[in-house]
C-alpha cells in the first residue's frame, strides 16, 4: 500500500511523523460520542487519512461513510506574502517550497485507500472545491495544506460547523517551513475568540466555539 507521509526525505517514517499520526488519532478519540462528518485537506498519498479511517472502522463494518477528503491532486498551491516567500531565514528542507509540491493523482489515493470504498473525495483547489462540501455538522477535521490561503478559506469553512466536542487538527502549526499556517490560525482564532492547543509535535488543535 502506498500511502506515505511526503516524499523521501519529508519526515517519512520517521519519530515526528509517528508522533503526528499518534495525535491525530488521540485527537479523534477526543471526539468520541460527537455526532457529525469527518474531513480531510490535503491527503497527499493518504496516510493520515489510512490511520483514521482505520481508527473509525475499529471492527466493524464501515467502509468510509461521512469521510470527505479535499485534496487539489496537482500538490500544494503557490505561496503567497504570508508564506515568508522570500524569507531567507526559513529552513530550505528536503524539498524545495514551490507550487505543485507534494503532487499526487487521485487514482493513487483510491488505491491506498481501496479499503474504505465509500469516502467522498472533492478534487480541485480551495476554496473552489468547497462548493462542493456538505454543510455539516463535522466531528473531526484535520487540515494539512501547507500554505496560507487554503489553510484560511478551510478553517473557516468547517471551524464554524464543527459539532459541540468537534475538533480541527492543524498540521504544520508550528512548522517553520509553513510560517502562513500558523498566521492563518493565530489570526482567525483572536478574531473569534477561539481556544488554540499547540502540540510539540509541530500540529495545533482548534477547538469549537
Amino acid at each position: 500500500m502506498a500511502c506515505g507521509a511526503g516524499p523521501a526525505g519529508e519526515d517519512e517514517g520517521s519519530r515526528a511523523q509517528r508522533h503526528k499520526l499518534f495525535n491525530l488519532v488521540q485527537a479523534m478519540r477526543m471526539t468520541g460520542g460527537v455526532e457529525g462528518m469527518v474531513v480531510e485537506c490535503g491527503c497527499y498519498l493518504g496516510l493520515s487519512a489510512f490511520v483514521t479511517c482505520s481508527y473509525l472502522r475499529g471492527d466493524g463494518p464501515w467502509k468510509g461513510e461521512g469521510y470527505h477528503v479535499f485534496d487539489s491532486f496537482e500538490g500544494i498551491s503557490a505561496l503567497g506574502d504570508k508564506d515568508g516567500l522570500d524569507d531567507a531565514r526559513i529552513p530550505i528542507g528536503k524539498q524545495t517550497r514551490r507550487a505543485g509540491l507534494f503532487k499526487t493523482t487521485l487514482d493513487q489515493v483510491k488505491g491506498s485507500l481501496a479499503e474504505f470504498p465509500s469516502i467522498t473525495f472533492h478534487p480541485g483547489w480551495l476554496p473552489d472545491s468547497l462548493a462542493g462540501a456538505p454543510d455539516g455538522p463535522y466531528r473531526f477535521v484535520h487540515l494539512d495544506l501547507d500554505v496560507h490561503e487554503p489553510t484560511k478559506a478551510a478553517l473557516e469553512y468547517f471551524h464554524p460547523r464543527l459539532a459541540p466536542g468537534g475538533i480541527v487538527v492543524m498540521d504544520d502549526y508550528g512548522a517553520l517551513r509553513w510560517p502562513g499556517v500558523r498566521d492563518a490560525v493565530d489570526t482567525y482564532a483572536a478574531a473569534r475568540d477561539t481556544r488554540v492547543l499547540p502540540l510539540s509535535s509541530s500540529q495545533a488543535l482548534v477547538f469549537a466555539g
